[in-house]
């Protein structure tokens, strides 16, 4: 969500909470922190749903993958999507609800000044009388203003699909370990870039996972390793198509995916 991250609100006494204590008890402090951790992912998310993908936040957070998994199911502090693919947490959605009606009441106040100016121009343009001259051929002069307008429009998604390609291209954002720009931003230059996005969307998120484990794994051997690139870089550039070289099987040649 654009912006999702102005606040959310925090219990000066959360620590004492029964639940956050049995935490404390099991993992410690570092328990503590990889939950509120996991509550600012969420916050991130489209609606506050997380998809249950312990690998990614474990490397996000750089915890252990079975600490994340114990936080999520073993205090009673998430609940799952019936499909068992997603979870979130109903004591958090209902605290976002005072910044999301804030922000609805922003956008209708928003729409409603655009509104408002658009009125006013039309009276304007009809209080006030112009003499034009008539083009050549109106039709043909038409139909190229036409064109040109569909040129510069993006292109059109069927009803229904917007939210699911873009959760599944935020999921893969919130991945990417280079230097990335806001949800909105990205999104939209990848749409740009790339015609075919639809079908590639959801090839984001696993390309991207084992790039990661390519890289972690010749860095461990202590080879060179490149940084990985801005994101919009590695999106231009169709970097989730890179075919990885086993080290083992080449040791020259290897492509440079990051």
């Amino acid at each position: 969500m654009k912006n999702a991250g102005y606040f959310f609100s925090h219990d000066f006494n959360a620590r004492n909470d029964e639940k956050l204590i049995s935490i404390r008890l099991k993992h410690g402090m570092e328990g503590y922190g990889v939950y509120f951790a996991i509550l600012e992912r969420l916050g991130e998310s489209s609606q506050y749903i997380h998809v249950i993908d312990y690998n990614i936040i474990s490397y996000d957070l750089r915890v252990s993958n079975s600490l994340v998994k114990s936080i999520i199911e073993d205090f009673g502090l998430f609940e799952f999507t019936e499909d068992g693919k997603h979870f979130y947490s109903v004591r958090f959605s209902e605290r976002m609800k005072p910044l999301d009606n804030m922000r609805e009441q922003r956008s209708q106040a928003g729409k409603k000044s655009a509104e408002k100016r658009k009125n006013n121009r039309v009276f304007n343009d009809r209080s006030t009388t112009v003499q034009r001259p008539l083009p050549k051929n109106p039709t043909e002069e038409r139909r190229g203003d036409k064109i040109r307008e569909d040129k510069n429009k993006p292109p059109i998604i069927p009803p229904g699909d917007v939210d699911s390609f873009k959760h599944a291209f935020e999921e893969f954002r919130k991945a990417y370990p280079g230097v990335k720009r806001g949800l909105d931003t990205e999104y939209d230059n990848f749409r740009k870039k790339h015609k075919d996005y639809r079908g590639v969307v959801n090839l984001l998120l696993t390309a991207i996972t084992n790039q990661i484990k390519w890289h972690d794994e010749k860095k461990n051997r202590g080879e060179f390793v490149p940084e990985y690139a801005n994101l919009s870089t590695w999106i231009n550039q169709r970097r989730w198509e890179t075919e990885l070289v086993n080290p083992s099987n080449q040791a020259n040649n290897e492509p440079r995916i990051c």
